[in-house]
């Protein structure tokens, strides 16, 4: 137990210091561009990399479906590396057919598509460079699926320290290439172009070693058998991609309603506040991959106890972070707005704490819900989220027409705190219905 727990730690550790190397890195890099660029410009490079978020969830959930298959399958020794192969291999040449197929289509309609009207500037010349890097993103990141396909899959063979290493090889190299580029006065469409080409190819160098790694060199294709295989991931990948949709609109619900319906000036304040806590967030939760991996290795090893008692562990670790954390920043709340947007952006403490709370309640809501990602029991946290988004859509415009901001923030806590009620519920159901299983099995050995 002290060893899986001392593993676990040292790959928690390996991932945590990879996402503070790559959010420093990514701060600095904001200020390199703003010291470099004019503020059209720096919008633009904005603009594209907003949208590229939106285009980065286009696997359909199949990625984390195959690192939960692989996590199963590695245990069967032999015979289960063997069937992991085979999954392996069936999602990268499904996306990579993919990628090939939906490039030549961007092509031959790209002229017909006004992607220029996405950037609204008086500088046409700024502006098609906008529709040709926009283009060119486009094909990037279709090919970014297949290339960095096995990165995230050196959790299932519980090897986090070389994701580590390719992800903070990414951010370092991105970093080096933004600044000499910048310094040099280059374009900024070239530089963005560069920008995401370098993770590109350090992406697909981190998968073909992932291949090394494995051995994986030879793979007899069968095109039924490929096709068996990624509808199987299909099915479930539907579902991881149902709730990256609705959380990535929850996430967002609350700078959108208040740039809508309270004005543009909150709608800042409020994202800025956001930011702030995002910051200490992501680098939080890339612990949370370590542990998933975990957790779906030692459910099919059905160490229930073990997965019990590591949530508990981690949700207290959880919940006592960001409450230092809520406290700490509502406290020096001026300074990081001061710090990070200038003067003009203002908050209030009741605001930070508010802002702050929502934030961390949804991170203890991923922080619970770690098991069902982990094993592919997906159906209560998609009813959940369905319940929430028709909640959000149908009920919390009026309330911020009616009452404001502030009791929108109490509503969306309320629903989260619900959301973990529904979480842990559906947790506790899991795990006892398992015990109750190999119980049932036991007693029925016992008899015979």
């Amino acid at each position: 137990m002290y060893s899986r727990y001392n593993n676990l730690f040292k790959g928690v550790s390996w991932v945590v210091a990879s996402s503070i190397i790559g959010s420093v890195l990514q701060f600095l890099l904001i200020f390199v561009l703003l010291n470099f660029y004019k503020q059209e410009e720096f919008g633009l490079w904005a603009s594209v990399t907003s949208i590229a978020a939106v285009i980065v969830t286009g696997d359909f959930g199949i990625v984390n479906v195959l690192r939960n298959i692989i996590s199963r399958e590695i245990l069967n020794g032999s015979k289960g590396i063997a069937i992991s192969k085979q999954y392996f291999y069936s999602a990268l040449i499904f996306f990579m057919c993919l990628a090939i197929l939906l490039s030549i289509i961007l092509l031959f309609i790209s002229s017909y598509i006004p992607f220029e009207h996405l950037f609204k500037t008086d500088n046409e010349y700024l502006r098609q460079q906008g529709r040709a890097i926009f283009l060119i993103i486009q094909f990037i990141f279709l090919f970014n699926i297949p290339f960095s396909i096995g990165i995230p899959l050196f959790f299932s063979f519980g090897e986090s320290k070389l994701y580590s290493i390719v992800n903070s090889v990414k951010s370092i190299v991105a970093f080096m290439i933004v600044l000499c580029l910048s310094i040099n006065k280059i374009h900024i469409t070239s530089v963005a172009v560069a920008y995401f080409t370098s993770n590109l190819l350090i992406s697909l160098l981190g998968t073909l070693y992932f291949i090394y790694k494995r051995k994986w060199f030879t793979y007899s294709f069968n095109w039924w058998d490929c096709y068996h295989k990624i509808r199987e991931m299909l099915t479930i990948g539907v579902k991881f991609l149902s709730i990256q949709l609705f959380s990535s609109f929850l996430q967002n619900v609350l700078t959108i309603y208040a740039g809508s319906m309270v004005g543009l000036g909150v709608a800042a304040n409020i994202n800025v506040v956001q930011k702030i806590f995002s910051f200490f967030g992501g680098i939080y939760q890339s612990a949370f991959n370590p542990l998933w991996s975990e957790l779906a290795s030692a459910f099919q090893k059905r160490n229930y106890d073990w997965c019990w008692s590591l949530l508990k562990k981690s949700v207290c670790i959880t919940i006592t972070f960001f409450s230092f954390v809520v406290i700490i920043v509502s406290v020096l709340g001026d300074f990081f707005m001061k710090f990070i947007a200038g003067n003009e952006f203002k908050s209030n403490v009741s605001m930070f704490i508010l802002v702050g709370i929502l934030f961390s309640i949804r991170i203890v809501f991923d922080n619970v819900s770690l098991l069902q990602n982990a094993t592919n029991k997906l159906n209560t946290i998609i009813y959940g989220y369905s319940i929430m988004f028709v909640y959000v859509l149908i009920v919390i415009p009026w309330l911020v027409q009616q009452y404001g901001i502030e009791l929108m923030i109490l509503n969306l806590i309320f629903m989260w705190g619900l959301f973990i009620v529904l979480a842990y519920w559906d947790l506790r159901k899991i795990i006892n219905n398992r015990k109750n299983i190999e119980n049932s099995c036991l007693l029925n050995k016992e008899e015979l």
